[in-house]
């Protein structure tokens, strides 16, 4: 159980200020953020997590940012680090949560991960 500590509490708070400066950051110390807008998360409850594009690896699969930000409809982001949205997404890939997107020319292939695995990722 949670037991208040100033010390621990201000480091833990450093920590997160520092994560805060270095995504917003410009300069080598950066992070990187790949950013995916998901319309329909609400309605779905999951976030679409592309693998696959004409059943090449793409998306999740590859990107080299450190993490994953997923853009809902009501302006709420969500950021998770791309290592473990790779875990959640073998997960629901290993469930059977998975969905072909076929409209369009560039059919792909995704996770569907539920919203409150990202938050609580």
């Amino acid at each position: 159980m949670y037991q208040p500590d100033f010390d621990l509490d201000l480091e833990r708070g450093r920590v997160k200020e520092d994560l805060a400066r270095r995504l917003l950051a410009d300069d080598n110390d950066r992070l990187t953020v790949e950013c995916k807008a998901d319309d329909r998360a609400y309605d779905t409850g999951n976030h679409y997590a592309e693998l696959s594009c004409k059943g090449r690896p793409s998306g999740l699969a590859t990107t080299k940012a450190t993490y994953w930000a997923v853009g809902l409809p009501d302006g709420v982001m969500v950021m998770v680090p791309v290592a473990k949205m790779r875990d959640l997404a073998d997960e629901a890939v290993a469930e059977g949560k998975v969905a072909r997107m076929t409209r369009g020319s560039h059919p792909t292939f995704g996770a569907l991960i539920p919203l409150w695995r990202l938050v609580k990722a």
